[in-house]
């Protein structure tokens, strides 16, 4: 421990991260810099093949994004809700240098969510585009932060395939889920427009799509940030609520949620008693607590 006059400081250390990808690509990250933690979740493409990544547009984007994060973006920035504007301009310009043909539409752009906080005197500071979670352990309870509950577990994707299913008994999961894809290529036009929805882009997203905030933290308090893949446990799977979710990530490891993650999607891989819009996801965790230095 360390004091400044009457002033302890503290700062947040990293007890445990794991990012797993559901493929080939793991479209996730995760990391901390500075006084800065991050989860970032990449947009899965809706395009055939990728305009700037050599794998995936989201993959590339999830990468850009940490890499101004590690940067300059952690002292560019007096609010955290700055950084999403703050970080477009260079990801536009490194978009166009590096793209093989110019997008049709701001539905080809690639996008990402993501939860960013930092410590500072005690107070957590917290900005969240998009479905990544933030579980902290507050000095009056649980707290989930950054997290929209009207969209999170993609409830208006299950709503879809739900109705579409309906109207479509005899279609297959697999191509009710292949049908899907269209109406999401068409939806992303709507990304970071006033009246469409905010993500991290080559554009700035309006600034009332990004969610902020901050909180007192207790030294030893745990702060869990997860993308919507490892969130599945709770608002899809329900296997877990906010409070089982990060006790579960202290005492057994991220990693070991992630494979009872894995091992759920497999038993409903045909996804009929669970309806979303991929079987499996990426999904990321990073568990820190407040120390005293």
């Amino acid at each position: 421990m360390q004091a400044h006059g009457n002033r302890v400081v503290m700062n947040l250390e990293i007890i445990d991260t794991v990012s797993s990808g559901a493929g080939r690509v793991n479209e996730d990250r995760a990391g901390a810099h500075g006084a800065l933690c991050w989860v970032i979740d990449g947009a899965t493409d809706v395009i055939a093949s990728p305009i700037a990544g050599e794998t995936s547009d989201a993959s590339w984007l999830a990468e850009e994004i940490e890499r101004g994060l590690r940067l300059e973006a952690a002292s560019a920035v007096a609010s955290l809700s700055e950084i999403p504007a703050h970080l477009a301009g260079g990801l536009a310009q490194s978009f166009a240098r590096v793209q093989r043909r110019a997008p049709v539409g701001r539905e080809e752009h690639p996008s990402a969510s993501g939860v960013i906080v930092r410590l500072k005197d005690g107070v957590l500071e917290y900005m969240s585009l998009g479905d990544c979670a933030i579980i902290a352990e507050g000095p009056n309870g649980l707290l989930t932060l950054g997290v929209d509950d009207n969209t999170a577990g993609d409830i208006w994707v299950r709503s879809m395939l739900e109705s579409d299913r309906r109207a479509n008994p005899e279609l297959t999961q697999a191509k009710l889920r292949e049908n899907l894809w269209p109406k999401l290529r068409a939806l992303r036009a709507a990304m970071n427009k006033p009246d469409g929805y905010g993500v991290f882009s080559i554009t700035p997203p309006p600034p009332q799509f990004v969610r902020s905030g901050s909180i007192a933290l207790e030294p030893g308090s745990a702060i869990l940030l997860a993308s919507d893949g490892l969130t599945r446990l709770v608002d899809v799977f329900c296997r877990y609520d906010a409070q089982g979710l990060i006790k579960a990530a202290r005492t057994r490891g991220i990693g070991s949620l992630i494979t009872e993650l894995r091992q759920i999607e497999m038993a409903d891989c045909e996804c009929i008693s669970f309806p979303r819009a991929k079987i499996s996801d990426d999904a990321t965790g990073l568990l820190a607590r407040v120390a005293e230095r």
